[in-house]
């Protein structure tokens, strides 16, 4: 498990999406989504958002149909380096830069997207590719 003491390789704040596909996901605008970068470990964060919202979304995903909402919303993800089977990007000019997850572990969801700046993004991305994992479809 990860040591709170051991600082990140890489961090950024930017916005998080969590859930099963963009369109039906928990999603937090910056700041309240983090990523940080370990040796082995990717940690995504939602950050500054009361348990009370967390647990609002997990209710509503109960509902038929209801889009924004899926049956758990994790505050932390952790994914280890091997569960990262590769990643998505998406310039959005402007508005930042998106990098999805694509990853084995189903103790979270299956949609794990950030958005970040352009440069911590490339940084992100140069960290993958020298850890074998590269950009899919």
């Amino acid at each position: 498990m990860l040591e709170k003491t051991k600082k990140p390789l890489i961090e950024a704040t930017g916005g998080i999406h969590i859930g099963e596909s963009f369109m039906k996901s928990f999603q937090a605008s910056w700041p309240f989504g983090k990523i940080e970068i370990y040796e082995d470990i990717i940690v995504l964060k939602v950050q500054y958002t009361p348990n009370f919202i967390l647990e609002l979304f997990k209710l509503a995903g109960k509902l038929p149909g209801m889009i924004g909402a899926h049956k758990e919303i994790p505050k932390e993800i952790h994914l280890q380096d091997n569960e990262i089977k590769g990643y998505k990007e998406k310039d959005a000019k402007i508005m930042g830069y998106g990098i999805t997850f694509i990853h084995t572990n189903n103790q979270y969801p299956p949609f794990l997207q950030i958005w970040i700046s352009k440069n911590k993004a490339k940084e992100v991305i140069g960290y993958l590719n020298n850890k074998g994992i590269f950009k899919m479809g």
